[in-house]
């Protein structure tokens, strides 16, 4: 079947390729059949995940559709362009991300990794080990069984959030030298999008360093929420209408026909944002992450409180944050939904 008698719309049978027809908030059965036809086709997966508002039967014609494909091949990049490659010339909006069995099995409850919520809420569409046979299923019943102990799921957690939360601080701290670069050397609207990203990156450092599962978005106010919600304060200086104005340059200030407009005003708002925020971060994602090592934890009713991750135990590096920091083993490319 091709995908234009797949893409047909419901009222009065027109086709429109380029819309997802949606039943009580998933994508039409037929389309989605056709969709994953072309990429079995083209890039012979081991499994394919559906996951976003699609798995959680939230979706709009409009919306994107989100596809893990799990494969075991060493360039992820390539994997996923070729699975864009493979799908038909006109087709619904589809956006891709590629992983190992590995990597999908290691990542699936760090909070700034997509695999996390893909494994959470997503849907195998097909599994070529284990034939779907027209059904679906849950893509956590696909991975092996963890058999670890409150106290060792708790310390892999830290030690997953620590890794996490230093490496959206290292990269605010890489956007912020943007800010900060002198002044004539890069354009006000550039400078106001790496402001942005800084502020973003930092609020996810926070939000990681208090185990909190971060929102896949770049609205600067929903992520200051986020972060409130776990506890913490921001600097007086931060308010909802600086962030509103600053989240602007996460999104249509990057593209063509973008009707705002950088003054000296808002150009030095936002700087004095990011620089507000990733200093903040700076201080206290240390003191954070220093907390939760030295939070006790029980394995038993009659249990002594102990320490759950020491920092003594040799696998731990110094960073220019300040902390200490997990060493990082090669787990292939990443895919964390971050912009630049």
């Amino acid at each position: 079947m091709s995908s234009s008698a797949c893409g047909r719309a419901a009222n009065g049978g027109a086709a429109d390729d380029r819309r997802w027809t949606v039943v009580n908030g998933r994508p039409d059965e037929r389309q989605l059949a056709a969709i994953v036809e072309h990429v079995v086709n083209g890039v012979r997966p081991e499994r394919i995940i559906v996951f976003g508002s699609a798995a959680r039967a939230a979706m709009t014609p409009d919306s994107d559709l989100d596809l893990l494909i799990v494969k075991d091949v060493e360039d992820l990049g390539q994997l996923a362009t070729r699975t864009r490659s493979s799908l038909p010339t006109a087709h619904p909006p589809v956006d891709v991300v590629a992983a190992t069995t590995k990597l999908l099995d290691e990542h699936r409850d760090s909070p700034g990794w997509v695999y996390r919520p893909a494994v959470e809420e997503g849907l195998v569409v097909y599994d070529r080990a284990r034939p779907l046979h027209g059904r679906t299923r849950r893509a956590i019943d696909t991975l092996p069984v963890r058999n670890d102990s409150p106290a060792q799921a708790m310390v892999k957690k830290i030690r997953y959030d620590e890794e996490e939360a230093l490496d959206w601080l290292e990269n605010a701290e890489a956007d912020l030298s943007v800010v900060d670069a002198e002044s004539g050397a890069i354009h006000p609207t550039a400078r106001c999008i790496s402001a942005q990203a800084a502020a973003e990156k930092a609020l996810k450092a926070l939000l990681t360093a208090h185990g909190r599962a971060i929102p896949f978005r770049h609205d600067l106010v929903d992520l200051g929420t986020e972060v409130r919600k776990a506890g913490e304060n921001l600097p007086d200086t931060v308010t909802i209408s600086k962030l509103q104005d600053l989240s602007e340059y996460g999104g249509p200030a990057q593209y063509p026909r973008w009707r705002g407009r950088t003054t000296a005003r808002r150009l030095r708002e936002s700087c004095d944002t990011a620089r507000a925020l990733t200093g903040h971060a700076r201080g206290r994602v240390p003191e954070i992450l220093e907390s939760r090592r030295r939070q006790p934890t029980r394995q038993g009713p009659a249990a002594k409180a102990e320490t759950v991750l020491d920092a003594s135990a040799g696998n731990m590096r110094p960073n220019a944050a300040g902390a200490s920091r997990p060493k990082r083993e090669p787990a292939g490319e990443s895919c964390r939904d971050c912009p630049g």
